[in-house]
């Protein structure tokens, strides 16, 4: 399968996106509209109610315009990190290596990222000393990390969840969903679909076997994310798999997609992992892919 290189520039907001950026601007400051709901027609008819349009150099306001322009573009990174199975210390480390190396707002990890896809190791728990590398990283670069760790779930026993983390500290903001294999002899499902907001932007999150469940992918869309991303761990063989969840979540979503898929060896009976973390746009077209081995990274600025 050939493997893509990343996402040549990083474009941010389009010249001809000012004329709506303004629009909106004037909007928000008379608290006439919801920026997810409103367009530029209820903007036009709120600015002839007061500064006639004009004045802001604008000749006319296309009427199928959405004020969700006005959102900042936003810097996405999927990691791929090396990983040393069941020691979570050093993986730490490699997380915040990664994260100053990401440049991104957002940097998704791979499923079970600080302790290897080892399915007999401890929960993390949010207080470990070995988080505050990942969370300084964070402060430096003004990131949110999404990383994978086995955690205590608030029902009783372990998941296999995703951790926030950012310069004010660690939360548990998702729990793997659908199971599969021996994963059912250890930990107990998540609660279901989650969306988390950054910088304005929706974003639905999820766990490998997740990506590929109807239901999952349904309820996802129904919370109307502007950008969906999972950790990973799947086989070299999975990687058309891996492309076609990819492909299928993003049009189903109309969202961006960022797949962190792990690369090395690993617990579980993986050898060798796929690598070749991605990410898509709503169309399905691959922006940006990571190559096979450990230490790749994808990333893309998302407008």
């Amino acid at each position: 399968m050939a493997i893509a290189a990343e996402l040549a520039g990083t474009p941010g907001l389009r010249s001809d996106d000012a004329p709506d950026v303004e629009i909106a601007a004037l909007a928000i400051e008379q608290g006439s509209f919801s920026p997810r709901t409103t367009t530029a027609s209820d903007a036009s008819r709120s600015c002839a109610s007061s500064i006639p349009c004009w004045q802001l150099g604008i000749a006319s306001i296309p009427q199928d315009v959405s004020l969700t322009k006005m959102r900042a573009p936003l810097t996405i990174a999927a990691a791929q990190p090396a990983c040393v199975a069941k020691d979570v210390r050093k993986n730490a480390l490699e997380h915040a290596q990664t994260i100053r190396a990401a440049r991104a707002r957002v940097v998704v990890f791979p499923e079970l990222s600080l302790t290897g896809y080892e399915l007999d190791a401890d929960a993390v728990p949010l207080e470990h000393d070995a988080l505050t590398a990942i969370a300084d990283a964070c402060a430096e670069t003004e990131t949110l990390a999404l990383v994978g760790a086995p955690v205590e779930g608030e029902r009783g026993g372990a998941q296999i969840g995703m951790l926030r983390v950012t310069s004010t500290g660690t939360e548990v903001v998702y729990g793997k969903s659908y199971l599969g294999g021996d994963e059912l002899t250890r930990f107990t499902p998540g609660t279901g679909p989650v969306a988390i907001e950054v910088d304005g932007w929706r974003i639905g999150l999820g766990i490998c076997k997740d990506t590929g469940v109807d239901r999952h992918i349904a309820d996802t869309a129904a919370l109307n994310v502007d950008l969906y991303v999972a950790g990973l761990v799947h086989l070299p063989e999975e990687l058309d798999v891996q492309e076609e969840r990819g492909i299928r979540l993003a049009r189903t979503c109309g969202a961006y997609v960022a797949f962190a898929s792990f690369a090395g060896p690993t617990g579980g009976g993986y050898a060798r992992t796929a690598g070749a973390s991605s990410i898509w746009g709503p169309d399905g077209t691959a922006l940006a892919r990571a190559g096979l081995e450990p230490g790749g990274l994808a990333r893309a600025t998302l407008t």
